[in-house]
């Protein structure tokens, strides 16, 4: 069967590949041709602010996400057949969200007889429920010839379905979150701009007593109305992970 995304139905947020060792980190998708208004939007949750809202309402379901992994796989008879364990939030040694791996194609049974299933699975669903909640989905339609770009280690990304008589077509590529923290460094220190703390992701485990300090969690996903009539710069960075470029 086709990859869902080569499809025209309609997307559930998650961030991409988990199955993988080292997930994409960055994603960019160019809009080459965008659907009418109200089809083909891409929907965008802030898997952060969601996991400290999990902390928050449902601490027992926090902690068994942080704690407990669960498998990811993806299989393709004959021509691959990825898998990886890893925790759906990854936190550091002082306890803070540092990446979120979710997406329920790629989730591999729970075995009933594992110890503590029937806890992770209700935790999976708590968390999932929190995905779904409408003030935690935000909408954001692309107009051809623009770029979404956002972190797939904290962002997840779905979008609503569109017809066959208004196709919508994107292009998309990745880059690793340490090569873009790497050149924000580097602009940083030639701008004279201070870097602020960045999160290493859901691939990589802090050692004890480091810390990468705020993440901006729970900060609005910037709007992309509002992000278009900046007119100050082509490309807009936000610090929760957001960006909407315009191609000139």
């Amino acid at each position: 069967p086709p990859l869902a995304a080569h499809t025209n139905a309609p997307q559930h947020p998650h961030t991409d590949e988990p199955f993988r060792y080292y997930p994409p980190g960055f994603l960019f998708f160019h809009s080459m041709h965008s659907a009418p208004e109200g089809e083909g939007s891409s929907i965008l949750v802030d898997g952060f602010a969601v996991a400290e809202q999990l902390r928050v309402t449902n601490p027992e379901a926090f902690d068994i996400l942080t704690k407990s992994p669960v498998e990811f796989h993806r299989q393709h008879d004959g021509d691959v057949r990825f898998s990886t364990r890893s925790r759906i939030i990854s936190t550091d040694a002082a306890g803070e969200v540092q990446g979120i791996r979710h997406n329920l194609r790629c989730l591999a049974p729970l075995h009933p007889w594992r110890d503590g299933a029937v806890a992770l699975l209700n935790a999976i669903t708590a968390f999932e429920a929190l995905v779904e909640e409408p003030e935690n989905q935000h909408a954001i339609h692309l107009h051809s010839g623009e770029i979404l770009v956002f972190d797939n280690h904290r962002i997840l990304h779905g979008r609503t379905a569109f017809s066959d008589e208004h196709p919508r077509q994107l292009h998309s590529c990745n880059v690793d979150r340490d090569a873009v923290h790497s050149r924000h460094r580097v602009l940083a220190a030639k701008y004279q701009k201070p870097v602020p703390p960045l999160a290493i992701g859901p691939s990589i485990e802090q050692t004890p007593g480091s810390s990468v300090g705020d993440n901006s969690v729970g900060r609005p996903i910037a709007d992309a109305g509002t992000i278009r009539e900046t007119g100050e710069t082509d490309l807009v960075f936000d610090r929760g992970s957001i960006i909407v470029a315009k191609m000139v």
